[in-house]
């Protein structure tokens, strides 16, 4: 009895472990994926997202290309498992040669008992992809300026708020 009290919640400890790095794996392959879907489209000026889908998309404070752009990027990265509701941020830069799209989601513990460690850490994912196709209506932003999006995005009559967040240098 006295192994087995022993035993348990060191076992318990390492399964849910398991349990919780398993989701933020497959949300940061999820994230990684839909970064670099968007910046595919981007770089061949393919990104509009109002086409009439189950998806619709308001910006204020950018241009309406801009907004579709952070639109796109969200749709495709979608729900990412293992992060907090409402955390998704979309950055997009480009040098006119080069478009990079980032995207980042806070961290959650699904299972509730790695909370310490993952409060306050985030999943993050870029792609940086030469320009095919010129785009002739994107702006790039940066966070915080007037030109930063701010996005609601609604899928299926729930709305999300995207926040612009900024790209790390290449």
């Amino acid at each position: 009895m006295i192994e087995f009290a022993l035993v348990v919640p060191l076992f318990a400890l390492f399964l849910f472990a398991i349990v919780d790095f398993g989701l933020l794996f497959a949300g940061y392959t999820t994230l990684r994926a839909g970064v670099q879907a968007g910046a595919r489209l981007a770089s061949v000026d393919q990104y509009l997202a109002s086409d009439g889908g189950s998806y619709e998309c308001t910006g204020s404070g950018t241009d309406t290309y801009t907004a579709d752009m952070v639109c796109l990027v969200a749709q495709r990265v979608g729900t990412t498992l293992g992060t907090k509701a409402g955390t998704l941020g979309v950055g997009v830069r480009t040098d006119g040669t080069d478009v990079t799209v980032c995207a980042s989601a806070a961290m959650q513990s699904t299972t509730g008992l790695l909370s310490p460690f993952l409060d306050g850490r985030y999943l993050t994912a870029s792609s940086t992809i030469r320009i095919e196709q010129q785009p002739l209506r994107f702006t790039s932003f940066e966070p915080g300026s007037s030109a930063s999006p701010s996005v609601t995005y609604a899928v299926n009559g729930s709305s999300e708020t995207i926040e612009a967040i900024s790209c790390p240098a290449t």
